[in-house]
């Protein structure tokens, strides 16, 4: 399974260990092995940095840092394969953040999010997870509908789609 990650550019600091227990669980219960993950913004940085530390505790998890653009190596803060998917140079530079995410949502299986508004790039591309029917966690809503694991609904994740 393959999971990619949608948040806020602004996401808080506090939400580092709910999505280290979430990650946690989508990689025991779930089966999840493969990570996509953006390059933008704290929630971005929270999700990159947790992967790396779970990498120690599960070698067999293949963590992808998604690119829209040529960058150099030293812009990247940790040592992830880097990937640019195929036709990214045709998309105008304006919308190539678009199509990577339009790129990564569709090799992937689930989504984890962090989404506190129901506008901007983070809950576009989760609502377009929902409806394309993959399954959606989003770490800032703490509501017990559709949620798979009792032990997770005590921690606050909820699973929706």
């Amino acid at each position: 399974m393959t999971c990619t990650f949608f948040g806020h550019h602004d996401t808080p600091d506090s939400v580092a260990p709910r999505l280290e227990s979430l990650l946690k669980h989508v990689i025991e219960a779930d089966g999840v092995r493969k990570f996509y993950v953006g390059s933008q913004g704290k929630f971005d940085s929270l999700v990159k940095h947790t992967l790396f530390k779970l990498k120690e505790s599960y070698p067999d998890i293949v963590c992808y840092a998604a690119l829209y653009t040529f960058v150099k190596k030293d812009d990247f803060d940790v040592p992830f394969e880097k990937i640019l998917f195929d036709g990214w140079e045709y998309a105008y530079p304006r919308f190539r953040i678009d199509y990577r995410n339009r790129c990564m949502l569709k090799d992937s299986d689930m989504v984890i999010s962090y989404v506190i508004s129901s506008y901007g790039g983070a809950a576009k591309y989760t609502n377009m997870a929902r409806r394309q029917g993959k399954a959606v966690y989003n770490l800032a809503d703490n509501s017990a509908e559709n949620f798979p694991d009792g032990a997770l609904i005590a921690e606050g994740f909820v699973r929706k789609g």
